[in-house]
């Protein structure tokens, strides 16, 4: 499941729900991440038969090729 959380330039919202449900995965607009390792991560979780939550801040994507 991917939740939406709002809060475009702070994470903090995100963060603390993310924690607070026991999310897997956390993406925050402050970080920048790599989606091929979340993609990564979600599907060796779903190999394993396990469920799979994380929050997303709706500032969050991932860095821009330069």
């Amino acid at each position: 499941m991917c939740i939406e959380i709002m809060g475009n330039k702070a994470g903090w919202l995100t963060l603390y729900a993310g924690i607070a449900g026991g999310a897997d995965i956390i993406l925050l607009p402050e970080l920048p991440y790599d989606i091929k390792k979340v993609a990564a991560a979600v599907e060796n979780r779903a190999k394993a038969g396990k469920n799979f939550d994380f929050g997303r801040g709706r500032g969050a994507s991932p860095p821009r090729p330069r």
